[in-house]
Order: structure tokens, then sequence, then C-alpha cells
């Protein structure tokens, strides 16, 4: 779904709101050498996917049809911030990312605090093995066997890509030994045990 408005922004949202769990991607474009800023945002949800240590997910990317694609070019990053924030700071929501580290830098630039990310599919490849290239695309081969389309080659399938192999990869690396921690977090004591019973393992 194209989100080109404020109306259908506002509409996303809302459903946003009523779900325990979505998936984010944020395409940072560089500005310039020391500043990168936020290009184009998938947010994604499949009511069927539960996190915890039993991740159910398809291979098949066509069931992942709700993923909206917010085109900041459009919408303005003033209206980003006035009707998406309560979603990104919502500490109910649950997250799965694909570089929560970058994309918390770029929130926080606008204002926005970026809460209760569970799972990090790049961060969890690092942990892994620090010394391997943990780029999504290159996970998406070594790990699942699976060849992602290429953004210049067809740009709607290359979103669906995204979102699914992030799935694909939330089931994977728990699968191999790589577990959800709670750390350096503001959580609630309600909210940290929300995350246990989503997946989480351990503290630091």
């Amino acid at each position: 779904v194209e989100i080109n408005d404020v109306a259908s922004l506002k509409e996303m949202t809302g459903v946003l709101k009523q779900k325990n769990i979505i998936v984010l991607k944020t395409f940072a474009v560089i500005s310039n050498v020391l500043q990168s800023d936020i290009g184009t945002i998938l947010v994604a949800y499949n009511d069927s996917v539960n996190f915890d240590n039993d991740v159910i997910v398809t291979s098949d990317k066509n069931n992942y049809s709700n993923i909206y694609r917010i085109n900041i070019d459009k919408i303005g990053i003033n209206e980003l911030k006035k009707e998406f924030k309560a979603v990104l700071e919502d500490d109910k929501i649950l997250k799965i990312t694909a570089d929560c580290k970058t994309e918390i830098n770029l929130y926080k630039r606008l204002g926005i605090n970026l809460k209760n990310v569970v799972f990090d599919v790049l961060l969890a490849s690092y942990v892994y093995d620090s010394s391997r290239n943990f780029a999504l695309e290159v996970q998406a081969i070594e790990n699942l066997d699976y060849i992602m389309c290429k953004e210049d080659e067809n740009r709607s399938e290359f979103y669906a890509d995204n979102i699914n192999v992030m799935f694909e990869l939330t089931k994977y690396w728990p699968a191999n030994g790589v577990n959800v921690s709670i750390g350096h977090t503001d959580a609630s004591y309600d909210v940290a045990l929300m995350a246990i019973a989503n997946g989480a393992r351990g503290f630091t």
C-alpha cells in the first residue's frame, strides 16, 4: 500500500496502533558526508506471526500483503512526525528491524524515540559472526538460500522481499542460537514482562 498523502498516513497509523508486532525497515539517503536522512519507510504486519521461540512464518512473500510504503517526499517530515510518532513510540507495539542503530539515530533527529525493538536481524548476524557481511541480501542468500529482487528490477517486489526476508530471519536466528536479550532500556516492568513473553531470554 502506497502512503502518499496525510489521509492514507492517518488510516495506516490507525491500523498499526491495533497491532502487537510490526516490521519496520527505514531506508536512509545520504544528505552529506556527516548526515543521512530518511528516504523511504516500509512498515508491515502479519497477524499470523507471533514473536516467540516458535515464530511461524511463510516463505511465500505474496502472503505479506499488509506492507505499507511511506513516501517521505510526498508526505513530508512534519506530517510524519505528527502521525507516525505515536506508533514508533508505543511501547506496547513490538518492532522487528534491520539496523535499529541507524533507525534510532534517524528518528531521534526528528524528536522521535523508537521504542520496544525486540529483534534486529542485522545485529543478530553480527552477534553470530562479526566478521561476516550481514547485509540483508547477503543473509538471504547465505541463510535462506534466497536471492532478493533488486530495486531497479522491480521496486514493489524489492520492498516485499525486504519484509519477507526480515520475517524469515527472525525465525532463523533464534533457531540458530541467537536469542533476544533486554539491555539498555527504559522499559517499564510490565513492558519487560511483555518482552519476555515474546521471546526475550536474558538481561544485560
